[in-house]
């Protein structure tokens, strides 16, 4: 007798409920899911990397832009790096001083632009799972386009 394997939260699990699925069905979720994310962007998203507060003046902005462009040079060739940081206003700009708008916000989140799509891919892998301030990292691939035009709504 075959038996199908089925994947649910644990019990006692104080989150939203989610209801239990066969293998085949997960797989088939995973298929849309990945079919939806940018193939081949030398672009990727990474969240958690930035603590309360050190968006705030621009010694701790710097100091964390330093960092970052520090720790993601150990993965490949970093050509652009942007972190949206919020104004006074309730708008958000880059680390360049170039506008972004309120709606293009991303704050919160990393966006590193390496050399080639095989270096972000390496980087994305090297990545997961590490943590930073006790949180684990949340790492994707970012759209090019959308990160050229410094779009980040949504991300």
């Amino acid at each position: 007798m075959g038996m199908e394997l089925r994947m649910k939260r644990p019990e006692k699990f104080p989150g939203n409920p989610t209801p239990a699925v066969t293998w085949r069905e997960f797989m088939e979720l995973r298929t849309e899911v990945e079919a939806t994310k940018p193939k081949g962007s030398r672009v990727v998203v990474v969240g958690r990397t930035i603590r309360d507060g050190e968006l705030e003046g621009a010694d701790s902005f710097n100091a964390v832009l330093d960092d970052l462009r520090e720790e993601m040079a150990k993965h490949g060739e970093v050509t652009a790096l942007v972190v949206p940081k919020p104004d006074a206003g309730g708008g958000a700009f880059d680390y360049s001083g170039g506008a972004v708008s309120v709606d293009k916000q991303g704050v919160g989140k990393c966006f590193v632009k390496f050399s080639s799509a095989d270096v972000a891919k390496e980087a994305m892998i090297s990545l997961a799972g590490r943590t930073f301030a006790g949180q684990e990292l949340e790492v994707d691939a970012y759209d090019e386009s959308r990160f050229d035009a410094r779009d980040f709504y949504g991300a």
